[in-house]
């Protein structure tokens, strides 16, 4: 009955391990619409629920530093921000985000995203009014 005690607390302790060891990620969704001939933005740092913006052990970065590709950025410690982009419009914004994690001594890290004002090829983010 100890031996199995003790084999549960090993494996246990390695997956805290484990889980320690991760890095910190960056990732970001969006929600952009038309409003007359300007285009407003939601960002959030936390979207998709399934891989959010972390820190190594799992905490939330302590800054974020978004880029929104029009010459205007925010750095705070704000992980949803939004922003408003003016005509004339370009066809294309990249956004970048980097998270901090100097609760952990972590390196920051970059993600980055395109705001396609028309449909082109994947991996935009569209102006439709949804999270994407």
């Amino acid at each position: 009955m100890k031996r199995a005690l003790s084999l549960g607390l090993f494996v246990l302790g390695f997956a805290v391990l484990a889980a320690s060891a991760q890095a910190a990620t960056a990732n970001f969704q969006a929600n952009c619409s038309y409003s007359g001939s300007n285009i407003n933005c939601v960002f959030d740092a936390n979207r998709p629920s399934t891989s959010p913006s972390r820190c190594g052990d799992g905490s939330f970065p302590t800054a974020y530093f978004w880029d929104y590709g029009d010459g205007s950025s925010y750095y705070g410690s704000s992980a949803f921000v939004s922003h408003t982009y003016y005509a004339p419009l370009p066809s294309w914004y990249e956004i970048n985000l980097s998270v901090f994690c100097t609760n952990t001594g972590e390196q920051s890290v970059t993600a980055t995203g395109v705001i396609c004002l028309t449909y082109g090829g994947g991996g935009c983010i569209y102006v439709n009014g949804t999270w994407n």
